[in-house]
């Protein structure tokens, strides 16, 4: 947070004045359940009016991975100019979706028209992290204790439906396919073929 214009980040036409981490209860929060919902909001002074404006999130884990970008794609805004005001613009991650982590936020607020701009980009501007007790089933790990890997662990629902069961090259299949064949009547011109005195089925 900037408590002043002075030093908040952003030029004449914006400053950036606040980054928060919000819980699913409304609260400030550095340390959020990996089951829970999580809400980033930007605030932010618009100081000359005119301009279409986009704010948008860059999420970076430990590693420096970028996990996603986020744009702003509110209808009531989207490619609307903005009059001189505050703004609170928010978007909601939902649970169960991040890996547990550290995770850094980059803020930023541009424009695509006519041409691109940015008015700010402030590259740390909230840190956060998911944790992840164990103990609750009820995230992507289920019963599995050991570490999820990858940037994002969504629960995506499964479906397995059971079947009767046929394994192609099973031995008593085999066995009754060699038994058709054996008894199958040769043709006439296989016949004719046969050595003097064979038996033909």
């Amino acid at each position: 947070m900037w408590l002043t214009l002075a030093e908040a980040p952003g030029d004449q036409t914006l400053r950036l004045r606040a980054v928060r981490v919000r819980n699913e209860r409304g609260q400030v929060a550095p340390i959020v359940d990996v089951r829970e919902a999580i809400t980033i909001e930007m605030a932010y002074d618009v100081l000359e009016a005119g301009h279409t404006l986009v704010p948008n999130l860059h999420f970076y884990n430990a590693d420096k991975v970028c996990v996603f970008m986020l744009h702003d794609l509110d209808p009531a805004w989207r490619n609307k100019p903005r009059p001189i005001g505050h703004y609170v613009s928010r978007v909601t991650i939902p649970g169960n979706y991040l890996n547990a982590g550290v995770l850094t936020v980059e803020a930023v607020i541009s424009t695509h028209v006519p041409d691109v701009a940015v008015f700010v980009d402030v590259l740390n501007a909230v840190t956060f992290e998911i944790t992840d007790d164990l103990v609750h089933k009820d995230t992507a790990r289920g019963d599995y204790a050991g570490t999820m890997t990858g940037v994002v662990r969504p629960i995506l629902e499964w479906q397995t439906q059971q079947e009767p069961l046929s394994i192609a090259g099973d031995d008593n299949d085999e066995a009754a396919s060699n038994d058709a064949v054996a008894a199958a009547p040769l043709p006439p011109a296989a016949r004719e073929a046969l050595p003097v005195g064979a038996a033909a089925s």
